[in-house]
């Protein structure tokens, strides 16, 4: 639970940075495609103050330092809503170096032969949510996505989005974020 308020942290201290160098959100670049496909802002690959490599893919974002190999993904929730998932804090636990906070115990469970377990990762994530310190992004959303997965022969669980439904927010729904009674235990 710290793990992931860290990451939380630390990823809005990064995302302004990225946002100065595309002139719009992370999100709006690269979910909402706003200049996505402009020769100059793809070529983008690091910040203005040239401190942090900028590498999207898939439905997230990983960050550099240049400098110290400092690392982090970020993942985007609903609308750009900050979230994160199992990958996520399982690469900033592993990874993680000073100046940032640090998390050896946690670490220590969720590496693998070569980084992160990924199964170890989802475990985690999965019992803080169980207990309800995590939640999903969107929770009424995801529950839309789950009822509108089917099983496709010789292609696997394919989603049917409704049409009254935005294909990002439904493709970013099950991203996790810290719940209420999560908040409340950190304050203390």
């Amino acid at each position: 639970m710290e793990a992931a308020d860290e990451l939380l942290l630390r990823q809005g201290e990064l995302l302004p940075l990225v946002t100065t160098a595309l002139g719009r959100s992370a999100y709006d670049y690269w979910i909402g495609w706003d200049g996505r496909g402009d020769a100059d802002l793809d070529a983008i690959d690091c910040t203005v103050c040239g401190a942090w490599a900028i590498r999207f893919h898939g439905l997230e974002l990983n960050m550099s330092n240049l400098h110290d190999g400092r690392s982090i993904r970020i993942d985007f929730g609903p609308r750009g809503r900050p979230a994160f998932t199992a990958s996520g804090i399982g690469h900033f636990v592993v990874s993680g170096k000073h100046p940032w906070r640090t998390f050896p115990d946690l670490k220590a469970i969720l590496s693998g032969s070569h980084g992160y377990d990924y199964h170890r990762c989802a475990d985690f994530c999965e019992s803080l949510l169980a207990a309800g310190l995590f939640e999903r992004a969107n929770p009424e959303l995801y529950d839309v996505m789950m009822k509108s997965m089917v099983s496709v022969p010789g292609e696997g669980n394919v989603i049917e989005i409704p049409p009254e439904y935005d294909r990002n927010d439904l493709l970013l729904c099950d991203t996790l974020v810290l719940s209420d009674a999560a908040l409340a235990v950190l304050k203390k």
